[in-house]
């Protein structure tokens, strides 16, 4: 199935990355962990 993430950063990071001492996330590979039998065309 191709999907397309909707991504709200602002909630992303102060809701879990920022609690967990982490900078950035690799979105694109975090995703396809996620949601592996899904083909991700786009990150927004």
């Amino acid at each position: 199935m191709r999907t397309i993430a909707y991504i709200d950063a602002f909630n992303l990071y102060f809701g879990a990355l920022k609690p967990l001492g982490c900078n950035w996330l690799d979105l694109e590979q975090w995703l396809d962990r996620q949601f592996p039998k899904n083909q991700i065309v786009g990150i927004k």
